[in-house]
């Protein structure tokens, strides 16, 4: 359906027009489906049209690219869920993808995803992104804690074969830290972080479960994460089950600019209390 990017066409001048990115967030360049006009009321200015589709080839996007304006249809499910007008395509598409997390492809995909899987799903906030690339949109870290260290050599093999399909950013050295009945445990491991885009993180994911390289255990599950909270220097607390198991874990990387180990375990204990002051609380109210 989709082959690689070619000139479209020039103006009467001869110039360039600009070329369309081969894949824009959710959707691929579907060549078949572009064409130029030349409208009489633009003065014989080229209008560029394009569409994106999925994978099911759906179509994803409807673009008119001008000299000076640039309009983006998005549809889902056969009907239009956003419009914006900008002077390029690039502030167009930046204009959609800030405030993605009500969008509802991506609503939909993250479901399938995350549907009955050991998948944790990290935002700073319920709509906002703070790392948005042109033109994959987002372009997402997974990060698979393996636990305890001396598993890396049983899945080498694993990682060698994905690695010809999914981009590895990196292998860490770190711990998990888990809180409850006033005890820290520390369990040391290693850290595999891959990065998606949103054109591929579902196949991504599929191929991480489908080799088995996701532990059972909840704070030991894959991690999806914006780029800027994988950063070195960010970290999060995750709320476990409560009772005598756990209530609080947190994960943390031996890389250069990580929080230290002794804050992490001062965040964890103070979320631990804040915890319990809420359920005491909620108790007394009851009462």
């Amino acid at each position: 359906m989709v082959s690689k990017i070619k000139e479209i066409s020039k103006d009467q001048n001869g110039s360039k027009n600009p070329i369309f990115p081969p894949c824009i967030g959710f959707g691929v360049l579907d060549e078949s489906k572009t064409r130029i006009e030349y409208p009489e009321d633009k003065n014989g200015e080229p209008i560029l049209n394009a569409s994106y589709v999925s994978y099911e080839g759906e179509l994803v996007y409807k673009v008119r690219l001008g000299e000076e304006s640039c309009r983006v249809e998005e549809l889902f499910e056969g009907r239009m869920v956003g419009l914006t007008i900008s002077p390029t395509l690039q502030k167009a598409f930046f204009q959609r993808f800030l405030c993605i997390g009500d969008n509802p492809r991506f609503r939909q995909m993250m479901g399938r995803i995350t549907k009955d899987r050991n998948i944790g799903f990290v935002r700073p906030s319920r709509d906002r992104f703070r790392t948005v690339f042109f033109p994959a949109g987002l372009i997402l870290v997974l990060r698979l804690p393996v636990v305890p260290d001396d598993q890396m050599t049983e899945i080498e093999p694993n990682l060698r074969e994905i690695s010809t399909h999914v981009s590895i950013d990196g292998v860490y050295g770190g711990r998990v830290i888990t809180a409850g009945q006033g005890l820290l445990t520390h369990y040391f491991a290693r850290f595999v972080d891959f990065s998606a885009t949103l054109w591929n993180l579902e196949e991504t994911v599929d191929l991480i479960f489908e080799r088995g390289l996701v532990p059972r255990y909840p704070q030991l599950g894959l991690y999806i994460f914006d780029p800027a909270d994988a950063a070195p220097g960010s970290f999060q607390v995750y709320l476990g089950e409560e009772g005598t198991r756990m209530e609080a874990y947190a994960h943390l990387l031996d890389r250069p600019g990580d929080i230290h180990v002794i804050e992490v375990e001062e965040m964890i204990m103070s979320v631990i209390n804040q915890m319990k002051g809420m359920r005491n609380a909620q108790s007394t109210w009851l009462n």
